[in-house]
């Protein structure tokens, strides 16, 4: 194992499964490239974990699943995940593929990217399969399209924190199915 790490950070696409339980306690992933593959997966994390994604996936369908360790439990039902979305060089809308969060009660994303980016709005799915998904917080100066099957667990969404500065910015969009 692995001891004294705080971040993981990943310069290449990421293209396979990253267990964390080979780390002592560490809960901050960085994809600095994003998606290289279809389902991957970053398991054995806390509530808590953190995971940057700093470009847009290479298919916008492929899918990053965070598996917390026992979020589905009975009566767990307290588990977050935390997202900051980071691609400051596609100009335009940067999809950052599907994000596949069982057992995860709450999701933040934060859309703040450098003031020179480029990216005018970040788009990320989350998959049908994160019934457990009740609160959505978003944050940041970028717009954000969500793009998902949930149907009936949501049950808060806030986006008060977004500090959108431009007039040509989007907001927050979300799509449920």
């Amino acid at each position: 194992n692995l001891a004294n790490l705080e971040v993981l950070k990943i310069t290449d696409a990421l293209t396979g499964d990253i267990d964390a339980s080979r780390f002592d306690a560490i809960n901050s992933f960085v994809l600095a490239a994003g998606l290289g593959a279809a389902n991957t997966a970053i398991s054995s994390v806390a509530s808590g974990v953190t995971v940057e994604i700093g470009a847009a996936a290479v298919t916008n369908t492929w899918e990053l699943a965070v598996n917390i360790t026992n979020a589905t439990l009975a009566g767990n039902n307290s588990d977050v995940v935390n997202v900051k979305l980071t691609d400051a060089a596609g100009a335009g809308t940067s999809d950052t593929g599907v994000l596949n969060l069982v057992g995860v009660d709450t999701l933040n994303i934060d859309t703040t990217q450098v003031a020179t980016g480029t990216t005018t709005l970040y788009q990320v799915g989350v998959a049908a399969t994160s019934t457990a998904l009740d609160n959505v917080v978003v944050t940041g100066n970028t717009g954000l399209y969500i793009d998902t099957d949930l149907t009936s667990s949501l049950a808060s969404f806030d986006a008060s924190g977004m500090t959108l500065s431009a007039v040509t910015s989007t907001g927050v969009t979300m799509s449920i199915a």
